[in-house]
């Protein structure tokens, strides 16, 4: 495996335009807890994929026009805390990645084969985390597929 065949997406929340989740500003938040984003249609369903199906957004409440050169339809506040998880998610469900890595940098990293020895010795002190495997069961929009019922659990 080479370094190219890594996809990135970092905590800097600015490459999450390509996702359709523009991170405006932490000054919206009265505790400093929360990060507000707009989220344009291909935000918003990557966000329904993340956080449930059934959850919906006020369409409108957006705050600038614009995701990414697609139109805003709504904005979220989103726990800092939560960032990390939602890039994860990311790689997992839209990039289809097996392995993540977490970085000291705040970066995390997919890939679909596992670091070789001699990668894991080039940037051991790189990685966090090394390896997560995303579960290989059937899936449908995040969620696991019941073996036996056929249900979406």
């Amino acid at each position: 495996m080479n370094y190219e065949d890594l996809v990135t997406v970092q905590q800097g929340w600015n490459n999450l335009q390509e996702y359709g989740i523009n991170a405006l500003t932490g000054e919206a938040d009265a505790y400093s807890m929360r990060l507000l984003c707009d989220l344009n249609q291909d935000g918003v369903k990557l966000m329904q994929s993340f956080l449930g199906d059934t959850l919906t957004f006020n369409e409108g409440s957006n705050w600038n026009a614009q995701v990414n050169g697609i139109n805003s339809i709504a904005s979220v506040m989103l726990p800092y805390s939560i960032l990390g998880d939602l890039c994860r998610f990311i790689l997992f469900h839209v990039e289809q990645k097996i392995y993540v890595h977490e970085m000291h940098s705040g970066q995390f990293t997919g890939t679909n084969e596992k670091f070789s020895e001699d990668i894991l010795q080039d940037v051991k002190n790189t990685y966090v985390n090394y390896g997560k495997l995303r579960n290989a069961q059937a899936n449908e929009g995040g969620r696991n597929v019941h073996a036996f019922s056929g249900r979406v659990t």
